[in-house]
């Protein structure tokens, strides 16, 4: 049995789709033909290797979408290029939420949760992992926390078109407009990192919103956050918005495929996917009108 998790490498889903196998399964982590139409700066991200791979999706005996949405909307899409929709089934992403559970505290562990002061620009820092090198050298990773006195929104993703980080930041300025106490936490790094810094200073964001950049857990910072945003354009499943529940924080969510799925038992925490939309999301966060989602991480 082989299978293709991955299914953006052209040379691995050759090689998996023409090999002699029991049973061969390939992954679709998202919308495909939106991942086949992406444009970063000014040039397609995937076109060629998905054009080839797509051309394989048949060789395959079963096709496995990460929601049900998802594969509802793949099936539509992928049916224009031949594929055979009756391969095409979903799993939903797992999770381990014990872990998750235990990895919010993992700041914690390092100097007590205390902080620590840059000597570089004086600020305030809370140690959240560390790493010695086979010579003995400490590497410690700081970030600074979220004030508790503020109202601390938080987004988690790659900083990519599909993200739809510059609509967010649009959203934000509105809200922190109406709420001076707002702050904005992104975390993550991609291709649109100088797009998202021109956008923040172009709103004159830059003294609230916080690029936090990769973390390998960004728990903790979830957890001493309010409240969870998803943004996306279109999700193979917004997978950050479980993690969020299983932490207990309030989540938002735009209405498109893969947050549907997510979310489909809690449609308060859907939103536009528009300025607007978003806006009224935090708003109501902020007014109290949002409730925390009763999500059964075990029954998951």
């Amino acid at each position: 049995i082989v299978i293709d998790f991955g299914a953006y490498n052209k040379y691995f889903s050759t090689l998996f789709a023409l090999g002699i196998f029991f049973k061969k399964i390939v992954y679709l982590h998202s919308l495909m033909i939106e991942e086949y139409n992406k444009v970063v700066n000014n040039k397609f991200v995937h076109k060629w290797n998905l054009k080839i791979i797509f051309s394989l999706y048949n060789l395959f005996d079963s096709i496995v979408s990460v929601s049900e949405s998802s594969n509802e909307q793949n099936k539509k899409d992928l049916k224009l290029f031949g594929v055979n929709t009756d391969k095409m089934t979903y799993i939903n992403n797992i999770i381990d939420h014990e872990k998750i559970l235990i990895s919010k505290n993992q700041y914690k562990e390092i100097n007590e949760g205390k902080r620590i002061k840059s000597s570089i620009d004086g600020k305030m820092r809370v140690p959240y992992s560390e790493h010695i090198n086979d010579f003995g050298i400490q590497t410690v990773s700081s970030m600074e926390m979220p004030d508790p006195s503020k109202i601390n929104f938080i987004c988690v993703g790659r900083l990519s078109p599909e993200k739809n980080h510059i609509t967010l930041l649009r959203a934000f300025k509105i809200v922190h407009d109406n709420n001076i106490d707002a702050r904005l936490y992104i975390v993550g790094t991609g291709p649109l990192l100088s797009n998202i810094i021109t956008e923040i200073h172009g709103l004159g964001l830059e003294k609230v919103v916080q690029l936090v950049g990769q973390l390998s857990n960004p728990a903790p910072l979830i957890e001493l956050s309010d409240c969870l945003i998803s943004s996306s354009n279109y999700e193979g499943q917004g997978l950050v918005l479980i993690e969020a529940m299983v932490l207990k924080k309030h989540v938002l969510g735009t209405n498109v495929v893969g947050n549907k799925s997510v979310l489909k038992k809690y449609p308060h925490s859907l939103v536009e996917n528009s300025v607007s939309g978003l806006v009224h999301g935090m708003e109501r966060f902020i007014s109290g009108d949002l409730q925390i989602n009763d999500f059964e991480a075990e029954k998951y």
